[in-house]
């Protein structure tokens, strides 16, 4: 349950929000309550972040053109350095 004073979490047992003082609204308990039998009948297992009320960690998965690209220029500059190396090898 969060606090809508204070917007600070707050535990199960709560009256009031131990931060701000501000009592717990009958609407805050009675979503509480329904949302909490809801997760009940979901039997998949959750990350922690969600089962204690908190956002789920959102991932992000890294765009492969930017690592296509990477490569790509690291493959030029590689040969660009093993050209280098012959070409003062033969002057030298």
């Amino acid at each position: 349950m969060v606090c809508k004073n204070c917007g600070k979490a707050l535990g199960n047992q709560a009256a009031t929000c131990p931060f701000c003082g501000s009592f717990i609204s009958s609407d805050q308990v009675s979503s509480y309550v329904s949302m909490k039998k809801e997760k009940e009948k979901d039997l998949r297992p959750r990350l922690v972040s969600e089962q204690y009320g908190m956002d789920p960690i959102k991932y992000e998965i890294q765009n492969s053109k930017t690592n296509t690209k990477l490569i790509g220029v690291l493959f030029v500059v590689g040969i660009l350095v093993i050209v280098f190396l012959i070409a003062v090898l033969i002057l030298f």
